[in-house]
């Protein structure tokens, strides 16, 4: 019996391979990861409020998002996800590498400070 078909000598297999909720690696990027963020939950069961504690129904009580929130803007590179940025970044998208091989812009950007009153101005709800 060749060594190759024993366990621990095979590397193209899958004979170790952890999931992705396995905390190993870059788990913190894949977990936070749109793919994941965007997953629906699943569906409440009808034996779910036996499992509901008092503090979850008390502080818990965040409403469902929609699975349709994010739409996918431009990014810098492949791993870049620009929906995930705080508002006080969005107005930086441009990358070390499109602002070398762009036209010179005026270097007068007061549209691109920001402020906290301009974004509740536009959003009354908060």
């Amino acid at each position: 019996m060749s060594k190759f078909f024993q366990y621990g000598w095979r590397c193209t297999t899958n004979e170790n391979s952890y999931s992705h909720s396995t905390l190993i690696g870059n788990w913190n990027q894949e977990r936070y990861d749109l793919k994941n963020i965007v997953k629906p939950k699943p569906l409440p069961s009808q034996f779910g409020h036996y499992f509901e504690s008092t503090y979850d129904t008390s502080y818990n009580s965040k409403k469902p998002q929609s699975a349709h929130r994010f739409k996918r803007d431009a990014h810098w590179f492949p791993g870049h996800q620009p929906e995930l940025d705080p508002p006080h970044y969005k107005c930086t998208e441009k990358s070390t590498y499109m602002s070398s091989y762009s036209k010179p812009q005026p270097s007068h950007y007061s549209w691109c400070l920001y402020d906290p009153n301009v974004e509740q101005a536009l959003d009354p709800e908060v």
